[in-house]
């Protein structure tokens, strides 16, 4: 209960850091917008791994091969994820425009990753 109160928290809280950005995109305050839109996604990224975890936790939410199988390969790419969106937020210190390009590429990563889980490849 608790893991997930602090996923959907970081949910709510992410319009901040993003109305923030498009607030400053513009200006010479670009650098501090970005590495906050960054650490935004780092915080939200280490609330699914602690999800993750708890999940792991419980073998009644995983009792279905497919469950298991898309869990596990979701699971993966978040851990992933943690190191990649750390590593953009350190980039944004210096280079803040291709931090952000990188945060936006990989929105598309996960919808990737998402539409080929394996859940979608066994639907029959």
């Amino acid at each position: 209960m608790y893991a997930n109160g602090f996923l959907l928290l970081n949910i709510v809280l992410l319009p901040f850091p993003t109305g923030l950005l498009a607030e400053y995109i513009t200006t010479d305050y670009l650098q501090p917008a970005v590495v906050f839109y960054c650490f935004a996604y780092v915080f939200q990224n280490i609330s699914w791994n602690i999800l993750f975890v708890t999940i792991e936790k419980s073998k009644l939410l995983k009792n279905d091969r497919v469950v298991v199988s898309t869990y596990n390969h979701v699971r993966r790419s978040s851990h992933y994820g943690l190191g990649i969106y750390i590593g953009i937020t350190v980039l944004a210190f210096w280079f803040p425009m291709t931090a952000l390009i990188l945060n936006t590429l990989l929105w598309f990563l996960w919808l990737g990753i998402g539409l080929r889980s394996p859940q979608n490849t066994n639907l029959e």
